[in-house]
Order: C-alpha cells, then structure tokens, then sequence
C-alpha cells in the first residue's frame, strides 16, 4: 500500500512539469493565470506528499516498535528455550550417573551370582557323593558347617604323629603339636624343637628359635603338658619355606656394602694408623718443661754451663731439646741465641705436624666415600626395579643395603677421625706454646741483673742545694 501511494506522488510529481508547459503552450496569453494555477497545483502536490511522509514516518515508528517488541519477545524464548536446554542436559546427567550405578550394581550381582555358584559347587565338592543334598541351600548350610568345624579344629591345641626334616635334612617321624595354624612343635628320638615351614607343606627343625629350651617345651608339650612358655616359630602358612637367619658378621657386612664399603674400610685402617703414629709422637715430644728450666736455672746462674747442658740433654720432650740447642749459645749474644731456638723449634714444629694434614683429610673424605657409595646402591637399585619391577622386596634389599651401609661406615670412620685429627692438633698447639715458653725463660737467664737501687743520702741541712743554670751558649755571642 505505501509503496503504491509512493509510485503515484512520484508519477504526478514529474507529470505536473509537462502538464504546465502544456497549458502555457496552448494559452501564452493567459500566462498569469496559468502561474497561479501551476503554484495552487504544487502547493497541494507538496501538502499531499507532505501527508504522504507523515503517514510514512508513523508507519515506519510502528513497524520499529513492532520489531522491538518481537525482538524482546524472541530474547525471552530464546532464554526460556535455553533454561530448557540446561535442565535437559542435568537430567541426561543424572540418567547416566543412575544408569552407570545400575551396571555397577548389575556387574556386583552377576559376582554375587558366580559366588554362590563357586560356593555351591565347593560344597559339593566337600561333601560324600552318597550324601550330597538337591536342595543347594542345604549343601551350603552343611558346607559351612563343616568349614566351622574345620576352623575349631585348626584353632586348637591338638597333637597329631607327623614328619619333619631335622637340621641335615633327614626326615624324622614323631609327634607334631600344633598350635592352631601358626606354629607348631615337633619331637622324635632324633630331635624335638620348633618347627618351621619347609614349603610344599612340609616342616623342619628351626634350631634359630629356642635351642634347648624349644627342645625341651617341645617334648613337654608332646607328652601331654603345655609348658608356661613356648619358643615357637610363627608363619602363615606351609607353601613357602622359610629364610634361614643370616648372622651379620663384620665381614659380611662390608661385603654387602659393595667395593666402595672396602675403600672405606682400608681408609679407616690408614687412618687409624696415622692417629696411632701421631699419638706416638706427641708423646715423644710431650713433657713439662718447668722442672727442667728451674733446675737449669741455678746451674746458669753460677757459671757451670756444662752441667746445665747435661742436665738439658737429659730430659725429655722438644721443650728440653730446645733448651740444650740453646744452652752452647749462652754467651753468643741475643741474636745468635735466638737464631739457635729458632731452628731447633721449626725442627721439633715439623715433627710435631708429621701426620697432621694426612688425618684430617682422611677425615674429610670418608664421607663423601660414603655418599659415592650411596649413589651406587641407588643406582643398582634402579637397574633391578628396570628388569624385574618392584613385585619382589628382597631383589630390591641389595642396591639399598649397599646405599645405607656405605653412608654408615663413611660415617663411622669420618667422625673418630675428626675428633681424634682435632684433639691431636690441640695437643700439638700445646708443645708448641711449650717450646716457646722454655726459649723465653733461656732467654731470660742470659740477661743481666737488674741494678740495685741507692740509699738516699740524708743532709743535716733543711735547704737544698740550688743548682746552678747551665751556661747557654750562642752562635758568636759569649756565655751569660
């Protein structure tokens, strides 16, 4: 409708044009007439199309509005369609979670159902064929209770004449007490004792448990009387046989802590040794030297030299070596004297350091020998759980064994070293301290006597005698 009412302004207003060069055309005289008539025919063209553009303007804000409202309209179904959406989508979530648990449900029935039909078939089994019932409840309540009566009977005391092997691996017959299905004790004329698995559901003697005692307990026991105490061997079963103990020697010990484990041993030998030669000769160099100098002293002082150097030579320590390198150079001067201590001290000082710095570096190293042996056992460790996994403990004790025994021995040599290392160099910093003090009190000795102080002399007179001023002499200038 609006675009024909639009192709119809659009076909008048270019008709109105022609219409009036046709009507001047045909009357030039009536010009004015016609102006006039052209002027009233394009003001009520332009009030139409006026018209026309309102009623299209109003037309045009109703269709926005239309448009708006369904826009509105359409956001809200589509919200609406949305919440559906989600809702649908938890409720599919929630049939599947409850169709999940059905399976799991169904799959646990369907065990249920094969253990029952194991059971029953057991029970079957268990029972004589002439006395097996049709009604599966029944074999079943009869199967258990034979397995009650089963489970009493393996709880209990009871002494039964069985077999085990002895300790050299015959087999002996004799009386087997059992103690439930844990342990058990076995005598014959050939042995009694504890007895352990031996695997395949066999037993053997374990002399590791009890000795005498279980020797004994277990004859008691198979006459007839429980003793108060039962050295007994515990398992849980008799398929697999039982590890003998291994006694820990020292020797054993290092071998499973590899060739690292042996290093560390032959370092704590040497280190030991060098502690050993040290101590030796601290001792040697050891000794007071406070007898020696104050028996020295009174020789010196009177002159007799030679036998203050006798005496010297025969004490003991570098503190008294020292003093007899000193005692020829008495009269030498101060300068040759100390020359002489000098030398004799870096002579007995390099003694007194031999082995020193070779122990405190055994000290250092042992540790980290250990932790190189360490390092090794983890390795070992992993290449076993790369070929065989981690399914067997035992594959895996040796790699670890060699790690914690290498770290112990590093240890245990590191720090007795250390504290011995550092003891002896305070002992040698205490003969040094030693040496010098002898040398100074030599030193000493050759000093003269301090002089001895003047009696003031005493006047009768009160004034003192004034004295007179020294004469003052300048460059050309005679004496004041």
């Amino acid at each position: 409708m609006t675009r024909f009412a639009l192709s119809a302004v659009i076909a008048l207003t270019l008709a109105a044009p022609a219409a009036a060069q046709e009507r001047r055309a045909s009357s030039p005289a009536s010009g004015d007439q016609g102006r006039e008539a052209l002027t009233h025919a394009y003001q009520k063209e332009y009030a139409f199309l006026a018209s026309e553009q309102a009623a299209l303007e109003r037309r045009l804000a109703e269709l926005e509005a239309d448009a708006v409202r369904r826009a509105a309209a359409a956001a809200a179904d589509l919200g609406a369609v949305e919440e559906r959406l989600r809702a649908l989508r938890l409720e599919v979530e929630a049939e599947r979670a409850r169709l999940v648990k059905l399976d799991e449900e169904a799959a646990a029935l369907d065990d249920g159902a094969g253990a029952l039909e194991g059971v029953l078939s057991q029970a079957a089994a268990l029972l004589p064929p002439g006395d097996r019932p049709d009604d599966r409840v029944r074999a079943v309540d009869q199967a258990l209770g034979e397995l009650g009566a089963l489970l009493r009977r393996r709880a209990s005391v009871r002494r039964a004449p069985g077999s085990f092997f002895l300790a050299d691996g015959s087999e002996a017959t004799g009386d087997v007490v059992w103690l439930g299905a844990v342990a058990c004790l076995g005598a014959s004329p050939r042995g009694a004792g504890a007895l352990a698995p031996a695997g395949g559901g066999g037993l053997q003697l374990w002399e590791a448990t009890g000795g005498a005692d279980a020797a004994s307990a277990a004859r008691t026991a198979a006459g007839g009387a429980l003793p108060a105490t039962l050295p007994v061997y515990v398992f849980e079963s008799l398929d697999k046989p039982a590890d003998r103990p291994v006694i820990k020697t020292p020797v054993e010990t290092v071998r499973r802590g590899g060739e690292v484990a042996w290093v560390i041993v032959g370092l704590g030998l040497v280190a030991a040794c060098l502690a050993a030669g040290r101590v030796a000769i601290l001792w040697r160099a050891g000794g007071d030297p406070t007898p020696l100098l104050d028996a020295v002293a009174p020789l010196v002082a009177s002159g007799r030299a030679g036998e203050a150097l006798a005496k010297a030579q025969a004490g003991r320590g570098a503190a008294a070596r020292v003093v007899a390198a000193m005692l020829p150079h008495l009269g030498a001067g101060a300068d040759r004297l100390e020359s002489a201590a000098s030398e004799r001290m870096l002579q007995e000082g390099l003694r007194i350091e031999r082995f020193e710095a070779a122990l405190l570096v055994a000290a250092a190293v042992a540790p980290l020998l250990g932790l190189l042996g360490t390092v090794t056992g983890m390795i070992s460790t992993f290449d076993v759980i790369t070929v065989h996994g981690t399914g067997d403990p035992k594959l895996l004790a040796g790699g670890i064994s060699e790690a914690l025994i290498t770290t112990q021995l590093g240890l245990s040599v590191a720090i007795p070293a250390l504290l011995a290392g550092n003891l002896l160099t305070s002992w040698g910093e205490a003969l040094r301290a030693g040496m010098e003090r002898a040398a100074l009190r030599v030193t000493l000795l050759t000093l003269p006597p301090p002089p001895t102080p003047s009696r003031p002399v005493r006047t009768t007179s009160s004034r003192l005698p004034v004295p007179e001023e020294p004469e003052l002499v300048g460059a050309g200038e005679p004496a004041a």
